[in-house]
C-alpha cells in the first residue's frame, strides 16, 4: 500500500472515530510515516502513530486521554495498525514551543496535518518547516537533548549495581536522538542503534579509512 493511500484512510479513520473524542480540534501524524515519500510503499509490519489534538483550557480531558493512552489506544483499521496518542492543543498552536521540542519538532518539517478544522496546526506546521533548520532552534533542541543524557549519566554514575542492558540501549537511544537532532535527521526508537552507526560512520568514517591496520 502507498503512503498516500495509508494517509488517506488514517484521516477517513479520525474522521469516523477521532472527531468524537471530547476536546478534539484537530489531528496530525508523527513518527516512521512522516519519512516516506508519498508513493513510496508503506511497510504495513509498522504501526501508524496518530496523534489527536485536544483543546483543554480548564485540563480536565487530558489526564483521562493520557490514561486511555497508556492501556494501549490500538486499532486495526483497513489492514492499518493505528497507535493513537493525546496532546494540548495550546502547546501545538505554538510553533516556538514545536521548534524546541526534539522529538515533536521533526514530524512538522513535513506535511504531517491529517484534519485541521481551526487551521492553526497547519500555521504552526508551515512555520515549523521554514524555521526548523535555523541554528538558533538547532542549538536549543541540541541542549535539551544533552541535559537528559547528563542526567542518565548522573543516575549511571551514582549507582553501585552494573548498568542494566536496558540502561545502556537507552543511553544508545539518547545519543542517537542527539546526533539526529544536529543532522537534522527523523529520531528512531526502533532502529536508534543502526541510525547512531550511520551517523557514526558518517562522520569519522574517512579518518577510520585512513587509520585502519591492513
Amino acid at each position: 500500500m502507498k503512503v498516500h493511500q495509508v494517509k488517506r484512510l488514517v484521516k477517513e479513520w479520525v474522521l469516523a472515530n477521532g472527531i468524537n473524542e471530547p476536546g478534539y480540534v484537530g489531528s496530525y501524524l508523527v513518527g516512521s510515516i512522516n519519512r516516506f515519500a508519498s508513493d513510496a510503499d508503506f511497510p504495513l509490519y509498522r504501526d501508524v502513530d496518530v496523534i489527536l489534538a485536544i483543546n483543554d483550557p480548564n485540563k480536565t480531558l487530558l489526564p483521562q486521554a493520557r490514561h486511555n493512552f497508556k492501556r494501549n489506544h490500538e486499532y486495526l483499521y483497513q489492514g492499518i495498525m493505528l497507535e493513537v496518542g493525546f496532546r494540548d492543543f495550546d502547546g501545538l498552536r505554538d510553533p516556538q514551543g514545536i521548534l524546541t521540542n526534539p522529538g515533536r519538532a521533526p514530524n512538522f518539517t513535513v506535511n504531517n496535518i491529517l484534519t485541521d478544522p481551526t487551521e492553526a496546526l497547519t500555521a504552526s506546521q508551515l512555520i515549523v518547516a521554514r524555521e526548523y533548520a535555523r541554528r538558533k532552534w538547532v542549538e536549543i533542541r541540541i541542549a535539551d537533548e544533552k541535559e537528559v543524557i547528563g542526567e542518565m549519566l548522573k543516575s549511571l554514575a551514582a549507582s553501585s549495581d552494573a548498568p542494566s542492558p536496558s540502561h545502556v540501549v537507552g543511553i544508545a537511544h539518547r545519543f542517537s536522538g542527539l546526533l539526529a537532532v544536529a543532522y537534522l535527521e527523523f529520531p528512531t526508537a526502533r532502529r536508534c542503534l543502526v541510525q547512531l552507526r550511520e551517523m557514526l560512520f558518517r562522520a569519522y568514517g574517512a579518518f577510520w579509512d585512513s587509520t585502519r591496520w591492513n
